[in-house]
């Protein structure tokens, strides 16, 4: 757990349901706030778990209680929607400080954690809103470590045709599988 904690890496945790997922993933999410108390998370959660007190944070976790799929699928996008312009003001004042011959800054990790990954993959495909959701995750991985952004997905299998993604953008994800 320390390990996989301390990585810069974004995270792929699969196994089949029932074998542990959300409790590696919130062991993994308590070590983080343990070493690095700075860490922000934003995470999406279909199920209503309990996130270690994180969800008494205004605008950290967003639990998929509402009333349809679209409204659902629009709280999520909020939440991934925050994460990617986190990154993209971190992006913009790093070019800022290089341009004018200053030092990196060095930030604050910012976890964007999507539970149950499958869940939001079928609502996006039915009723599809790919681009949307796609285009954003697949520049926080891209470019998101970089900018001490990290997605942490939960799903219950790591193979590209599964989960949405393509497999150079499955290459950037370090594999748990419990």
């Amino acid at each position: 757990i320390g390990e996989i904690a301390a990585t810069d890496l974004h995270i792929l945790i699969v196994t089949k349901s029932g074998a542990g997922k959300s409790t590696a993933l919130k062991a993994i999410v308590r070590r983080i706030k343990e070493d690095t108390p700075a860490s922000k998370f934003g995470i999406v959660d279909p199920k209503t778990t309990d996130w270690l007190g994180l969800q008494s944070e205004e605008g950290v976790v967003t639990y998929l209680d509402q009333d349809t799929q679209d409204e659902q699928l629009d709280a999520a996008s909020e939440q991934i929607g925050h994460a990617f312009q986190i990154m993209k003001s971190r992006i913009r004042a790093v070019q800022k400080v290089l341009r004018e011959g200053g030092k990196r800054p060095v930030f604050a990790p910012q976890y964007l954690i999507l539970d149950e990954w499958w869940v939001l993959q079928d609502m996006i495909g039915s009723l599809k809103r790919e681009s949307e959701f796609f285009g954003m995750l697949n520049q926080i991985i891209a470019m998101g470590r970089e900018m001490s952004v990290r997605l942490i997905l939960v799903a219950q299998t790591h193979l590209c045709t599964q989960i949405g993604f393509s497999d150079p953008v499955r290459g950037c994800f370090s594999v748990l599988a419990l």
